[in-house]
């Protein structure tokens, strides 16, 4: 494909869209004066170690490259933000950081409109209510805030009444060793999940005792910090799950004894048929939103098999699976097997929870949402793949291995490469003694420029002219008469002088491109009658 940036794509971009064409590609990547002025808190870089001021420095010079070729960045950087980015250590989880704090501020922005005109529809109705009898007056209602008191206390008890009769129900364990390798924002992702599960498990008609095990906190400050933004639901009044450090096999030795143990895995060949009570099935804390380069692939199995536990998957045919990702997330798994539980079908319940869309072939989804998001990724991947080739950043690979018993992974190698610094992109642009403008990059982006992408073979030999100018009055000739066809077709005066001028800015780009290269052939000319 050819480069977003590029003068090539950009023209056959506009050629589409002039077209009207639906599936026009991702939108060019076009440098422009900043969008955005972020600066640092002061005293901020004296903060800092070694190897996050490496990533301080790495941010800014993406910051620079990024507010000429995306707009959707946030306002401005708190500290706490700019804090949350250093500790990242690619380009690609800095860039989809920024993208998070941009929905969030533009989430917010509309939850407080959203606000200030319920506000104000509340006020008009008070306005307009009518009077209230000395009847209605008399009757004394609940407050909300003692009904919803009523209500927790209420389904407390049920989730205290289920833990103390926990022969009775399946217990589910959320196995939690893998949440300080992830990211940050897979942490905040996997927190999430957790957060969402706790509060079905909570809402359940008859809930189920729930454990997080294997839960490291100690002298993890991303840990304790993911655990008070998100745990508030554990750390409430109310009491909804229980939290621990301890394993799953030290809180249920006699359920290993009797092989009651069961790790659910999307890998494991072996399906759950049924789910019954007294049995511990345990749910691999890990999002599968995208990869995680510390956490393998299938982690869950790996550590089912060490430990010498059963393995199942859900009863489901993954073959049906025809798009997106094919993992199941926290609270839909645990939706899953209620239901299961309750004497429901297998089949039936997973397309209950599961969208719609994992079910769906490529043909039988919406076009023109899978373009949207097809388009979306390729353009990101090029505005990532541009701040990587234009700033001097480390690119790691590391090959791990993960130790059960020490819950870490041991880095085998560490290969770095670095790109020296007198190439950066700094942005500016420069003069050349021939009065040419250019902008500096530390590579050439616009290899695949439109006269190369034409005739490569041509402008090599800048002899064959008759070529040259017998395409370039083909070309005039046939936008000449698209322009006199347009002149005769009816329609709005408006969208008719819109495409003509289109047009008529095409046709002054391509001969102006033709005369440059003239010129330059004079020019050749001349110095060769210099030399002799």
């Amino acid at each position: 494909m050819l480069s977003l940036d590029s003068f090539t794509y950009r023209l056959l971009w506009r050629l589409k869209s002039f077209l009207r064409l639906q599936n026009r590609g991702p939108q060019p990547i076009i440098y422009n004066a900043p969008c955005r002025k972020f600066i640092p808190p002061s005293n901020f870089e004296s903060l800092l170690d070694k190897e996050k001021m490496k990533n301080f420095v790495a941010l800014k010079d993406e910051l620079n490259i990024l507010t000429r070729i995306f707009n959707q960045l946030p306002e401005k950087l708190d500290e706490k933000d700019w804090h949350s980015l250093i500790q990242l250590s690619n380009t690609k989880d800095r860039f989809f950081y920024l993208r998070f704090l941009y929905k969030r501020e533009k989430k917010r922005t509309n939850e407080k409109i959203k606000e200030e005109t319920r506000k104000l529809r509340f006020e008009e109705y008070k306005e307009q209510k009518l009077p209230i009898n000395k009847e209605e007056q008399s009757l004394i209602y609940l407050r909300n805030s003692h009904i919803d008191l009523l209500q927790k206390r209420f389904t407390t008890n049920k989730i205290i009444e289920a833990f103390r009769l926990k022969e009775e129900y399946p217990i589910i364990a959320i196995d939690c060793r893998w949440l300080h390798l992830h990211s940050e924002r897979g942490l905040n992702l996997a927190c999430k999940q957790l957060k969402y599960l706790i509060g079905r498990n909570r809402d359940r008609e008859i809930p189920w005792p729930l454990y997080l095990t294997n839960f490291i906190e100690e002298n993890n400050s991303k840990i304790e910090e993911a655990k008070r933004k998100h745990f508030s639901i554990i750390n409430g009044k109310f009491f909804t799950a229980h939290i621990t450090s301890k394993s799953y096999l030290e809180l249920f030795p006699e359920l290993k004894d009797k092989q009651k143990i069961v790790y659910l895995s999307p890998h494991s060949k072996e399906p759950l048929e049924s789910v019954e009570p007294n049995t511990c099935y345990i749910i691999g804390g890990i999002v599968d939103a995208f990869s995680e380069p510390e956490i393998p692939s299938k982690a869950s199995i790996e550590v089912a098999t060490q430990e010498g536990l059963q393995c199942k998957r859900l009863n489901l045919d993954y073959r049906q699976l025809k798009g997106g990702n094919p993992m199941f997330t926290l609270d839909q798994v645990l939706d899953i097997l209620h239901d299961v539980y309750d004497q429901s079908e297998w089949e039936e319940t997973i397309r209950r929870y599961v969208p719609k869309r994992k079910f769906e072939s490529k043909s039988e989804k919406n076009l023109l949402v899978k373009s949207f998001y097809k388009n979306t990724a390729e353009r990101n991947r090029q505005i990532i793949g541009i701040l990587q080739r234009n700033c001097g950043i480390n690119q790691r690979t590391t090959n791990a291995y993960y130790h059960t018993s020490t819950n870490c992974f041991e880095v085998k190698k560490e290969i770095e490469t670095k790109i020296p610094s007198k190439q950066l992109f700094d942005g500016t642009i420069k003069r050349k003694t021939n009065g040419g403008m250019f902008l500096e990059k530390k590579q050439n982006n616009y290899k695949n420029n439109l006269m190369d992408l034409l005739f490569p073979k041509m402008l090599l030999d800048y002899n064959n002219l008759q070529k040259v100018i017998g395409f370039a009055v083909a070309l005039d000739v046939l936008i000449l008469s698209i322009i006199f066809w347009l002149d005769k077709k009816e329609m709005e005066d408006e969208e008719k002088q819109q495409k003509m001028d289109i047009l008529y800015f095409l046709l002054f780009t391509i001969n102006l491109i033709f005369c440059l290269l003239l010129r330059k052939k004079m020019m050749i000319a001349a110095r060769s009658k210099i030399v002799k």
